[in-house]
């Protein structure tokens, strides 16, 4: 999952999926080239927060899902 910061919209509780990983490397769409928005609940959007709280990659275009928290690359992406 290519999810960056700048894809949670905290006001309006969504999720925008429109970038993805192949080959180790970060597309700008998705596999059918579509963008999702999709509502967040408020059981992930705690969770969320509390993942945003302990990580040091909180920069809007930092990965959410990263490898460690000294490490801000994808946790899929090759070196």
């Amino acid at each position: 999952m290519a999810l960056e910061w700048k894809d949670i919209d905290w006001d309006a509780k969504t999720i925008t999926l429109g970038k993805s990983f192949r080959r180790g490397r970060l597309q700008d769409s998705t596999k059918t080239g579509q963008e999702h928005v999709r509502h967040m609940p408020g059981s992930l959007e705690h969770i969320l927060v509390k993942h945003l709280e302990g990580s040091k990659n909180i920069g809007p275009d930092d990965f959410v899902f990263c490898r460690s928290d000294d490490d801000p690359r994808h946790m899929t992406q090759m070196t």
